[in-house]
């Protein structure tokens, strides 16, 4: 798999204008991340315009609610859009509702995180069926899916193993390289070169060493890296808003010193931005723009209306029509 890499000797110069030094946002939240996020959509796509990137995603938690106007706003812009979802997995079967134990401990929370993008018609409606079975089948705390539903519904789909909350992330970080490396085998083996483990350009406590770990991960089983911003507001400075709305999605005190908070870097960076971050991987931001040019999703505007059988003495419906309601 690890022919889908980009050529590490590309440079920013030797890309064509409109390709912000190689970088489009594959991991990105709207307002539709409800209480989570604080990205309006047209400032997203308004911002991807201004740094001059062709593509972008949108990868709400557990859901697709934006899916339509961020399509139909993109699209407007000249942007090409990556329908997509950051999707809660239930570490066992989605339908027990019940705290867990891995690892001979209870998970504090009942769910790992996975970023699933749609590549083409196939992939849209199998993401549309596991953002449903999230709901009405697994749903415990959040809306949750599991590995059976996942690979029955693979199809059309690139996946990404996500953030901090990733259940790869969440081994490297216990030390449990086996448990890690085995949650990337199965996810590699359903999906093939649409797999992709995820570093992140971020000052979070604990993600430099999550992601040289998760680089000798992808040397060890051969599967590419891509980078991401998990970009959760748009500007530096709303990082205080942002906090703010989070409290209220937690139901915390601002004070609370015990409470979960992101750090600033989670806005949405510029192209450059990201390649200070990963100065020696440049084929991370590359396989970004790989996995954008291979998306092609798109609609026909069509009418589907139902058609009823008439009685044998009646040729046409709208006779029949009036037959019922005048006659």
């Amino acid at each position: 798999m690890s022919d889908v890499v980009s050529p590490a000797s590309a440079t920013a110069d030797s890309q064509p204008r409109g390709r912000s030094l190689s970088f489009v946002h594959l991991h990105c939240h709207s307002e539709y991340s409800l209480l989570d996020g604080a990205n309006r959509i047209t400032d997203l796509v308004h911002k991807a315009k201004e740094y001059e990137m062709p593509a972008l995603a949108l990868t709400d938690h557990g859901c697709l609610f934006g899916a339509w106007t961020f399509r139909k706003a993109a699209e407007k812009e000249g942007i090409r859009p990556i329908l997509g979802m950051e999707a809660y997995v239930a570490p066992g079967e989605r339908g027990h509702k019940q705290p867990m134990r891995v690892a001979g401990r209870e998970m504090k929370k009942p769910y790992y995180h996975l970023v699933l993008l749609a590549r083409d018609r196939e992939g849209y409606r199998n993401l549309v069926k596991l953002s449903s079975i999230g709901y009405l089948e697994g749903f415990y705390y959040k809306p949750r899916i599991d590995r059976e539903v996942i690979e029955r519904h693979a199809g059309g789909l690139i996946c990404t193993s996500a953030c901090m909350a990733g259940e790869v992330a969440r081994r490297l970080a216990e030390d449990n390289r086996e448990a890690a490396r085995e949650a990337a085998e199965w996810y590699a083996n359903v999906f093939g070169d649409r797999y992709y483990l995820e570093v992140q350009g971020h000052d979070t406590p604990g993600q430099d060493d999550l992601n040289r770990k998760i680089f000798q991960l992808s040397r060890d089983i051969d599967v590419p890296v891509v980078a991401t911003n998990d970009a959760h507001f748009l500007r530096r400075e709303d990082h205080k808003a942002h906090d703010i709305l989070l409290c209220i999605g937690l139901g915390k005190d601002h004070d609370d010193k015990n409470r979960m908070r992101y750090d600033e870097e989670l806005y949405f960076k510029s192209g450059p931005e990201m390649a200070e971050r990963f100065p020696d991987h440049p084929e991370v931001l590359e396989n970004t723009l790989a996995i954008a040019d291979q998306v092609d999703v798109s609609f026909e505007k069509k009418y589907f209306l139902p058609e009823f059988p008439l009685p044998e003495d009646h040729r046409d419906s709208d006779g029949y029509l009036r037959y019922l309601a005048v006659d």
